[in-house]
C-alpha cells in the first residue's frame, strides 16, 4: 500500500478512538467502574502507539502528492502542521494515560491527578486531531487517489524506491 492511500486510510482511527476512548473513561469514573478504567488507559495508550505510523506516513504522502497538479502546497503545509500538534498531544495523552495505569496499578495517591490530566490532554487531542482531518479534507483526495498522474506517481515511488 503507498504512504499515500495508508496515509489517508489510516488518520481517521484516533480522530474517531481518542473521543470514544475519552467517554469511556468518564463513564468509568462516573460509574466507579475500574475495569473500564483500565480499558480506557490502554486504549489510549495503544492509540497514542498506532499513531506513530500513521504520522510518520504523512512525509511520505507529501513527497508523493506535492508536485500533482491540483494540489495546494499551503493545504498541505497547513495539515502538516496541524498534524504534528495533534501527533504530540496523542503521545501526551498517551504517556500520560500509561503512567495513570502505573499509579493506579499500585494505588498510588496521584493516580486520580494524572486520569484528569490524561482527560484534559484528550480533550485537547481530540480537538487538535478534528482539527488535522479538517485540514487534511481540504486536500483534494479524488485527485490524490484517482488521477493518472497520481497513479504514475505511485507506481513509480513503489517501483523505485521499494524494489
Amino acid at each position: 500500500m503507498a504512504p499515500v492511500h495508508f496515509h489517508i486510510a489510516t488518520s481517521h482511527i484516533p480522530i474517531v478512538a481518542v473521543p470514544l476512548l475519552l467517554l469511556i473513561l468518564v463513564a468509568s469514573l462516573t460509574f466507579k467502574k475500574r475495569d473500564l478504567q483500565w480499558a480506557a488507559l490502554i486504549g489510549l495508550t495503544l492509540v497514542a502507539l498506532a499513531t506513530i505510523p500513521i504520522f510518520l506516513s504523512g512525509e511520505e504522502a507529501e513527497n508523493l502528492v506535492e508536485h500533482l497538479p491540483n494540489i495546494s502546497k499551503e493545504l498541505v503545509e497547513n495539515h502538516e502542521s496541524s498534524g504534528k500538534l495533534a501527533f504530540t498531544l496523542v503521545l501526551v495523552t498517551g504517556a500520560l494515560s500509561t503512567v495513570s495505569l502505573l499509579f493506579a496499578k499500585f494505588r498510588m495517591s496521584w493516580a486520580p491527578y494524572l486520569i484528569s490530566a490524561t482527560l484534559i490532554a484528550g480533550i485537547a487531542s481530540t480537538g487538535a486531531l478534528v482539527w488535522a482531518g479538517n485540514q487534511g479534507g481540504k486536500i483534494e483526495h479524488l485527485n490524490v487517489i484517482d488521477n493518472t498522474s497520481s497513479k504514475n506517481s505511485v507506481k513509480n515511488y513503489e517501483k523505485h524506491d521499494h524494489d
